[in-house]
């Protein structure tokens, strides 16, 4: 009975940790909105996150236009899938920080949204965002509207060829990214920034 209770023990032991080891689970950060007058330091960290949204989204238009044109929206997903995500690398490395795109309703599910944007991301909300954690990042989100050019491959089924749809679906199994109406916001650009670091 002794040793019974011993192994008891230590399976219980055993569950626990791995069961603590697995699930969603992140280092406890805690994220505040930042206030309407932030700080010297975290004023720089928002312009500098600002400047790799607009370089990274001016990237990526230039080159889902120059595929538009060459090949056709078809060709514009082979942008998004596979180049836009070196870009993004690119960008955050010459800029000094971490961005990506995301939304509530993913295409790509390698783009999840970070743990201090969610709730914004799951409001839809159309509003620029910005938060601080305790350990000095600056977080930043910033909408992406849905405009006539992105119809083609995120418009309704009206607005998608069908080669544009057998693209989707070849390339995107899990595909939850069409349907959305001019106006609305479609997904997010996010970057974190350090303020710790140069």
């Amino acid at each position: 009975m002794r040793a019974y209770k011993q192994y008891y023990g230590i399976w219980i032991l055993m569950i626990s940790i791995v069961l603590c080891g697995c699930g969603d689970s992140e280092p406890s950060v805690s994220w505040e909105p930042v206030s309407e007058k932030p700080g010297p330091s975290v004023q720089v960290a928002l312009n500098k996150a600002d400047t790799a949204v607009d370089e990274l989204g001016g990237k990526l238009m230039a080159a889902l236009q120059a595929a538009l044109s060459e090949g056709g929206p078809a060709d514009a997903i082979k942008i998004c899938q596979e180049i836009a995500p070196s870009l993004a690398e690119q960008v955050g490395k010459e800029q000094g920080v971490r961005i990506g795109r995301t939304s509530y309703r993913l295409r790509n599910q390698n783009n999840r949204t970070p743990s201090w944007a969610r709730s914004e991301v799951q409001q839809q909300s159309v509003e620029i965002a910005a938060y601080v954690s305790s350990e000095g990042v600056v977080g930043r989100l910033r909408p992406i509207p849905m405009m006539p050019l992105c119809a083609q491959c995120h418009g309704s089924n009206d607005e998608i060829s069908p080669e544009v749809r057998d693209v989707l679906s070849a390339r995107y199994p899990s595909d939850q990214a069409t349907g959305f109406r001019q106006g609305q916001v479609r997904g997010y650009f996010w970057v974190e920034v350090d303020i710790n670091e140069p």
